[in-house]
């Protein structure tokens, strides 16, 4: 739980230096990993719901 929250908040700061364009596509990417760690240890069907709504965000992040 604790290195849960320790990541995103480091993944945070990186994702805001980088930029604004580029903030959704890393955040999302960030998103998957951190949903995989630690959903897959903790629940592993959250997971997939997680993932699956993270996806569909940057399709659409994509196409406008």
């Amino acid at each position: 739980m604790i290195s849960g929250t320790s990541i995103p908040l480091n993944l945070t700061n990186t994702v805001i230096e980088m930029g604004t364009q580029q903030q959704k596509s890393v955040t999302i990417n960030l998103m998957i990993f951190l949903c995989m760690a630690g959903g897959v240890e903790h629940h592993p069907g959250r997971t997939d719901i997680e993932v699956h709504r993270v996806s569909t965000r940057f399709d659409v992040d994509d196409d406008v």
